[in-house]
C-alpha cells in the first residue's frame, strides 16, 4: 500500500508532457497543388478560347446569342408579345396619367380664381346699384311704416341684407356680417358702433322670434342706425 501511495504521488507531481506541434506541409506537396491548379486553368481556358475561336471570337453579342439559341422558338415569341402586351400598356397608363394631370391644373385654376374673387372681390360701381338698393330701402321704409309688427321685423332683417350686400361692396370678406364687421377699421367706417348694434338687434329677432318684443319706435331706431350706415357710404 505505501508503495502504490507513492508511485500516485510521483504521478501526480510529474511534470506534464509536451505536445509535439502538427507536422508542416511537405514544400513538395505544395508545389505540386499550385502545378495541378495551373494545369486545370490552362486547359480550362484552351477549352474555352477554341470554343469561341470557332465562332468568331469572344464577345458579349456572341455569348448572349448563343445562350439566346438554347431558349426555344416560343418561349421567344411569348416574351416579344409580353414585351409588346407591356409597352402598349405602360404608354395608354401614361396617356391617362397626362390627361389627369392636365384636368387636375386646370380644376386648380378654377378654385384658385374661385378664392382669389372671394378674398379680393371686385368693387361694383355704386351706379350699377343705387336703383336695385334703392328699391329695397324703399320696400323697408314701407314695412316700417305698418302697422303689422311682423312687417317691422321684416323691414329689420331686409335692411341687415343690405348691410351684408354693402359690406361685400367695401371689399370686407368673411363667412358672416359678424366677420365682415371685425375687419372693418373704425377710421375708414366711423358708423361701426351703429352697424354692430343694428345687427345684434337683427340676431336677436332671427333667434328667439315672437319671444323678441319688439315696439314701433324700437323698430325705427332700429332702421335708423342702418340708415346712418347706408349714407355714410351712399348706399341709399
Amino acid at each position: 500500500m505505501a508503495e502504490e501511495k507513492k508511485d500516485f504521488k510521483d504521478k501526480k507531481d510529474a511534470p506534464p508532457k509536451e505536445e509535439k506541434p502538427a507536422p508542416k506541409a511537405d514544400a513538395a506537396t505544395d508545389a505540386t497543388g499550385i502545378l495541378i491548379l495551373v494545369i486545370l486553368f490552362m486547359g480550362v481556358s484552351t477549352a474555352v478560347g477554341g470554343f469561341f475561336a470557332t465562332r468568331g471570337g469572344f464577345s458579349v453579342d456572341g455569348v448572349l446569342n448563343y445562350f439566346l439559341n438554347l431558349i426555344p422558338d416560343y418561349v421567344i415569341l411569348f416574351i416579344r408579345r409580353l414585351t409588346a402586351s407591356y409597352i402598349i400598356f405602360v404608354n395608354l397608363l401614361s396617356f391617362i396619367f397626362v390627361i389627369g394631370i392636365v384636368y387636375s391644373f386646370i380644376k386648380w385654376r378654377k378654385v384658385e380664381d374661385k378664392w382669389y374673387a372671394a378674398l379680393y372681390p371686385t368693387p361694383v360701381p355704386m351706379d350699377e346699384i343705387s336703383e336695385k338698393k334703392n328699391q329695397k330701402w324703399e320696400r323697408i321704409v314701407a314695412h316700417i311704416s305698418s302697422d303689422n309688427s311682423s312687417d317691422w321685423r321684416l323691414a329689420i332683417l331686409e335692411a341687415d341684407i343690405m348691410l351684408d350686400d354693402l359690406l361685400d361692396h367695401l371689399g370686407y370678406v368673411g363667412d358672416t356680417i359678424g366677420d365682415k364687421l371685425k375687419k372693418a377699421v373704425r377710421g375708414d367706417f366711423k358708423t361701426i358702433d351703429q352697424a354692430w348694434e343694428a345687427h345684434k338687434i337683427r340676431n336677436a329677432i332671427a333667434h328667439e322670434g315672437s319671444d323678441f318684443i319688439l315696439t314701433q319706435r324700437d323698430a325705427q331706431r332700429i332702421i335708423g342706425l342702418y340708415e346712418d350706415v347706408f349714407r355714410e357710404f351712399d348706399f341709399i
